[in-house]
């Protein structure tokens, strides 16, 4: 064979079978060679395939999530090492293990192993910042790294690596307790603290070394007690596996004890059906919608005078419970300007404000904007304050056009999309006391999962404030039924506000008239949803929140020393 088949050969056995036979062979032979010639580059192509599409290795998946970290030392900042631990986990779904075989070490108590790992935890913690890291974590690290070789399937068969990842995930999980919470003792909190929360507010993630966009890790409040999912592993720190949301993380602890006032105000009274009316053009800027689908505006009413009633009913309420911690107003109560006079009224007194806010479509093509507005009163003068988006658009069928009455405006043989302009999305907890988060949704954001309900369920806020604008909230609604799941994972307490007005617009056909329940109450203790319903002659209502304490415990056997509070409702007042 010359040299330049021999080239040919060793580069492209395929190609130089087919140069050789066709050249040499019979029309006949020329055929077989082409059907051969075809079986190996498909098979060559086959294998190709194979390659690219490989298993992942441990060592490539923590190299994704943090580039280097397998050539250096362990690292000493434990949220990382739990980020890159739980990751693993996840993938691999090797935290199952921690219901079939544990605690690791033979027979050893599940007591014992709790407070060895309370122990070097608290270690951890104290010489973090001194780039220390305890000998046992380093133990545990070395045993992950050495499997560096091995796919994330390989890890479920390998007893000791699943029990290293385990316990690298407890132990930083112990050492971050407390962690972006409000101490509720008045202190200020130490080193340690002050760079955990300097982290959540720049960067929206308690890593140093693991970049937001790949994993994030947050605070926790609750840990789910029903199922086993990789939730059901920590209490203090939650994992969250990159997505869409930007999480933006609040700690506001000017406000302590063991009771929350929330007075909610169900604004406006009255909603006419002349408030909606189709955008212009129809289909705004998106010239490739069907024929049958369109977009409508909602225009508040620009006459009323929120301001001088919701400081009149602040006022009342105060002299009512003795101190209002936050005024609660549904969506779309208020437009930009009305919710910065409500503000400069309601801030001076120590009082939260949130609230839905409108900035209706006004000009041909361009859509609006549906989002919630809080404010907090951190100092005198000083406020902090949260924007979060709308994240889906409010859909109006058939059914809803009748429903509230709308056919004048709106025709009901088209589906109409609320014009508004889908923004970066963004969920916003703020820490208030020990046992008290709050994160708040608006309307769609608590009947559609994604992309809100996987964040939400990581975090565990006690408390899921649901700004809607609405039918009333009774318990066979939609509303009742998202709350539930909430509820019961990953336990947060849930409350649905909507306007009266809207309430009394509604006329379902299928359901009990009950037009003045305007908030719909659900907690993880009680057996089913609670509505509240304004009596005739009220305006408002104040409700009061308590925390009730209950251990829960992780998947591998720890507790949190009845840690976790859940908000339940102690008193209804009306105003």
């Amino acid at each position: 064979m010359c040299a330049e088949h021999e080239s040919v050969t060793s580069a492209t056995p395929a190609a130089a079978i087919y140069n050789l036979d066709m050249a040499t062979s019979s029309p006949r032979k020329r055929r077989a060679t082409v059907k051969k010639v075809s079986s190996a580059n498909t098979q060559a192509s086959a294998r190709n395939t194979l390659v690219a599409s490989s298993p992942v290795r441990v060592s490539e998946f923590l190299e994704f999530l943090c580039p280097g970290v397998l050539g250096r030392a362990t690292p000493s900042w434990h949220r990382d090492v739990f980020a890159l631990v739980m990751a693993v986990l996840q993938k691999s779904g090797a935290y199952t293990r921690v219901v079939t075989k544990w605690p690791p070490g033979g027979k050893r108590s599940s007591k014992a192993w709790v407070e060895e790992i309370a122990a070097v935890a608290d270690r951890w913690r104290k010489d973090c910042l001194l780039g220390k890291v305890p000998a046992e974590v380093r133990l545990w690290w070395s045993i992950v790294a050495s499997s560096q070789n091995a796919t994330l399937q390989d890890i479920n068969q390998n007893g000791a690596v699943c029990d290293a990842l385990l316990q690298l995930c407890a132990v930083a999980d112990e050492a971050a307790n407390g962690v972006g919470i409000p101490s509720g003792d008045g202190a200020t909190g130490n080193e340690f603290e002050w760079r955990a929360n300097e982290m959540l507010l720049f960067t929206s993630t308690l890593c140093q070394l693991v970049h937001p966009s790949r994993v994030r890790v947050l605070p926790k409040l609750h840990t789910p007690q029903n199922g086993l999912t990789i939730r059901s592993l920590s209490h203090h720190l939650a994992f969250i596996a990159g997505g869409e949301i930007r999480p933006d993380w609040y700690t506001y602890s000017r406000s302590q004890g063991h009771c929350l006032n929330l007075l909610i105000v169900p604004w406006p009274e009255v909603v006419q059906p002349s408030q909606f009316s189709s955008a212009r053009p129809k289909k705004g800027n998106l010239l490739n919608m069907a024929d049958d689908f369109g977009f409508f505006t909602y225009l508040p009413d620009a006459k009323s005078r929120v301001t001088r009633r919701l400081s009149s009913l602040l006022k009342k309420g105060k002299a009512l419970v003795g101190n209002i911690d936050g005024v609660v107003l549904p969506e779309l109560a208020l437009t930009e300007a009305e919710f910065e006079r409500a503000s400069s009224a309601i801030l001076p007194h120590g009082t939260f404000l949130i609230s839905g806010v409108s900035s209706p479509s006004l000009k041909p093509g361009s859509p609006g904007k549906n989002s919630l507005r809080l404010d907090l009163p951190i100092a005198p003068g000083i406020r902090s304050r949260v924007r979060q988006e709308k994240h889906h658009r409010w859909k109006l069928d058939k059914s809803q056009i009748s429903q509230y009455g709308l056919g004048n405006s709106l025709d009901p043989q088209v589906s109409w999309w609320e014009h508004i302009r889908m923004e970066a999305r963004s969920l916003a907890f703020i820490a208030m006391r020990p046992w008290l988060m709050i994160a708040a949704l608006v309307c769609e954001d608590l009947a559609r999962q994604d992309p809100m309900a996987d964040l939400v369920r990581s975090v565990g806020p006690n408390l899921v404030l649901a700004l809607l604008m609405d039918a009333p909230q009774t318990v066979a609604r939609w509303p009742a039924r998202y709350a539930t799941v909430l509820a019961d994972d990953p336990g947060s307490s849930v409350l649905t506000v909507t306007s009266i007005g809207m309430a009394k617009l509604s006329r379902p056909t299928n359901c009990e008239l009950k037009p003045r329940v305007v908030a719909l109450w659900k907690d993880a203790r009680s057996r089913t949803p609670i509505e509240i319903e304004m009596p005739e002659g009220t305006s408002a209502v104040v409700l009061n929140l308590t925390e009730e304490r209950i251990n829960e415990f992780t998947a591998d056997g720890r507790d949190d020393d009845a840690a976790s509070g859940y908000p339940v409702l102690s008193g209804v007042h009306f105003i």
